[in-house]
């Protein structure tokens, strides 16, 4: 009996028709080895078989080979899609970052307001305090005046910007009565009696009344005490004619000039 060795090259491995040939061969080959009762049959469904087995396979290299290429594909995919969300969450984490940033810089400012408006308020305490003091020493119908702003700034509920508008107002007033020669009406008390006199006012420091009748008549001044009203009769050389035809001259709107006055404007 003698041993055939066929050599299978690799190259026909690819071919399913040439690995049939082989094995046809090698069936042939051997059969002195086989039983002589062996039937030609049993090789025709073993060379199928075989046939089959290398289909199935080829088959399935094919498959694994689409199915590496796919999974490469979405490995790739994947990999990109890291890397956006990578991308996506530096962003929103520098987002983060200026956000905060933003926030912290507002708190700051509001701290800083709220510290400006605490000052502020204390600023205007302040000045409504003076206000007051100052209202004592002003002429009496500038005190009138005073009377409601000087309540309203003393309501609580009063916001700064309220309070602000409010002195800007009573100093405008103050102003615009300092730049002019004022006349005003009022009643005097002189011991029992209440009599009605004329006021003319110079700025906010000197003011002169005197009665239509002339029977009262005198001048006033602002002290650090508050205003305070004296009567001619205690100033020589008081000029009571003097005095009624200067507010005369201003009632009518004639005194565009200098006006004369019946006492010194100097300190007493």
């Amino acid at each position: 009996m003698s041993v055939v060795n066929l050599k299978i090259d690799d190259r026909l491995t690819k071919n399913v028709g040439a690995r049939a040939k082989v094995l046809l061969v090698f069936f042939t080959a051997c059969m002195p080895l086989l039983s002589v009762g062996a039937d030609l049959d049993d090789i025709d469904a073993l060379t199928e078989r075989w046939v089959a087995i290398e289909q199935q396979r080829t088959a399935i290299r094919s498959n694994w080979l689409e199915r590496e290429r796919i999974g490469s594909t979405q490995i790739k995919l994947l990999r990109a899609e890291r890397q956006s969300l990578r991308t996506f969450l530096d962003d929103a984490a520098q987002s983060d970052t200026e956000i905060d940033q933003r926030r912290i810089a507002l708190f700051s400012e509001q701290q800083q307001l709220e510290a400006r408006d605490a000052a502020l308020q204390l600023d205007m305490r302040i000045i409504v305090d003076e206000l007051v003091v100052i209202q004592k020493q002003i002429p009496p119908p500038l005190q009138s005046k005073w009377e409601g702003h000087l309540a309203k700034l003393g309501q609580e509920k009063l916001s700064l910007s309220e309070k602000l508008s409010t002195v800007l107002v009573l100093l405008d007033e103050t102003a615009d009565f300092s730049k002019r020669i004022a006349l005003h009406k009022s009643r005097m008390t002189f011991g029992d009696r209440t009599i009605l006199v004329n006021e003319l006012y110079l700025g906010l420091s000197h003011g002169w009344y005197i009665s239509d009748d002339a029977s009262a008549s005198g001048s006033g001044r602002a002290h650090e005490t508050g205003w305070r009203w004296q009567e001619a009769s205690t100033e020589p050389g008081f000029d009571n004619s003097q005095l009624y035809e200067t507010i005369k001259l201003v009632e009518s709107g004639s005194a565009r000039g200098l006006v004369s006055l019946p006492v010194s404007l100097g300190n007493r």
